[in-house]
């Protein structure tokens, strides 16, 4: 057992004089700074959550994640006060953080509910990442004030997309074909 899974139940009073309230205000003032305006907010070593549920209730999505699941069972239990826009939290080391695998496993339980074939898997997964690295790239040139480079990149990134979901289609219309015809 380890010394934070043993502190989880009484780390917030022990920790009760970190500013988190500061903390936030550092990040939200060094992005307006440097012109970013971040909709998602990944919070490695998060602990029993406090940082990401303030970042939370600002607005942004939050990904917490921490190695103790003892301190995520915290953070979880005090995230059950927010009304909507809870932060998800995973248990993993950051050093090797692997935010895909929550992503993965859900598309895989996805496609058993459709009943498409494992095979399909793969076209989903590349479509996917397609889509999500589009989408970070072109983020990141408009950020940069290349919007003509950002609006490429997201019309390349749309003809890519389509093009490796082309497996996921064909199954689609056999599906409906097999399906209006039964």
């Amino acid at each position: 057992m380890s010394a934070y899974e043993s502190l989880a139940a009484c780390y917030d009073e022990l920790t009760y004089d970190i500013p988190y309230e500061k903390t936030l205000t550092f990040f939200e003032r060094l992005c307006a700074r440097e012109h970013v305006q971040p909709h998602s907010v990944l919070d490695l070593a998060c602990g029993t959550g406090s940082l990401s549920l303030l970042l939370a209730r600002r607005g942004y999505r939050v990904i917490g994640a921490d190695l103790s699941s003892d301190m995520l069972a915290e953070a979880e239990q005090k995230a059950q006060a927010l009304p909507e826009n809870r932060p998800f939290f995973i248990c993993q080391p950051m050093q090797r953080l692997r935010l895909a695998e929550p992503v993965v496993s859900f598309l895989s339980e996805l496609r058993q509910l459709a009943g498409l074939e494992p095979a399909l898997l793969q076209p989903l997964l590349r479509t996917v990442g397609i889509g999500l690295l589009t989408q970070l790239t072109a983020s990141v040139c408009a950020d940069a004030g290349e919007s003509t480079v950002a609006r490429l990149i997201e019309l390349c990134g749309s003809v890519l997309g389509i093009y490796t979901a082309l497996p996921l289609l064909e199954a689609v219309l056999s599906l409906l074909r097999t399906m209006l015809e039964g």
